[in-house]
């Protein structure tokens, strides 16, 4: 199903999926399948608890084991991600789910399996709420998601303003988030690369409007946007939120985005 999910209830073995009760998955798996109550909320499998538990909408529960031995109740958590991860304020009820740890027990971000789950999922640097699960991917809701493909279903931050973002297996493009707008970059960005920084993904300050225009130079970023933007800080609350923000508290303007005009206006009647 999914970088965070796809690989959720299988172990990624030799390039192919197997899974949990088959003889190739790691011994801590094997011969644990897991058996579902579903109560109508899940997509065949039953539905998925990331935590741990009885889930939403099913009970989750192992069967005998094989060989006779203990048996444990699977969850999420189980087969990707870690359980103690603590997540930073607003990140995704899921955080837990993302790898680090991948299914093969991966935990470099230099590997597809982990990537930059952290760097989206848990950080909020860039933005006050960190990028949801459901922005690339349909979060799994059943045992049953494993089919051994990366799927990606970008959500509406990554498609902001008419964007049509791809994946081609290492590296996105076309995105919002990353400058897939006026005046962006439009970055394509690889999933095991490195760190990017704010001209990453636009210019700075950025070509569009009179942002270049000579006696606009050297004028600082929050004289015009606002507390908390500098050539190298933003407003996390107003970050990729799809909104050119202008004039907002902090600031020596106030602007009117349907007419484009500043006040007070320092160039008489000329507009951005």
């Amino acid at each position: 199903m999914s970088l965070v999910g796809a690989y959720a209830a299988s172990v990624l073995i030799g390039g192919g999926l197997a899974a949990c009760g088959d003889s190739s998955a790691p011994e801590s798996l094997r011969g644990r399948t897991n058996r579902t109550t579903d109560n109508g909320g899940g997509g065949g499998g039953g539905d998925l608890d990331p935590g741990g538990g009885d889930a939403a909408a099913g009970t989750t529960a192992d069967a005998a084991a094989p060989d006779g031995g203990a048996t444990t109740a699977l969850t999420c958590t189980t087969c990707h991600g870690d359980a103690n991860r603590v997540a930073v304020e607003g990140a995704d009820a899921n955080v837990k789910v993302a790898p680090p740890r991948g299914t093969s027990g991966e935990t470099a971000s230099t590997t597809i399996a982990v990537g930059a789950h952290m760097t989206h999922l848990n950080t909020s640097t860039i933005s006050t709420n960190p990028i949801a699960c459901a922005e690339c991917h349909v979060v799994p809701t059943s045992t049953q998601h494993s089919n051994g493909v990366v799927d990606l279903t970008f959500g509406t931050r990554a498609t902001t303003g008419g964007a049509t973002p791809t994946w081609n297996g290492t590296s996105c493009a076309g995105t919002y988030c990353h400058g897939s707008f006026v005046g962006g970059a439009a970055a394509t960005t690889t999933w095991t690369g490195a760190a990017m920084t704010c001209t990453s993904c636009h210019a700075g300050p950025p070509n569009t409007g009179d942002h270049r225009r000579a006696d606009h130079n050297g004028i600082p970023c929050g004289t015009c946007h606002g507390t908390g933007y500098s050539a190298t800080t933003v407003n996390r609350a107003l970050h990729i939120n799809g909104v050119k923000n202008a004039g907002g508290p902090g600031s020596n303007i106030q602007y009117n985005a349907a007419t484009r005009a500043c006040t007070p206006m320092c160039h008489g009647t000329e507009i951005w």
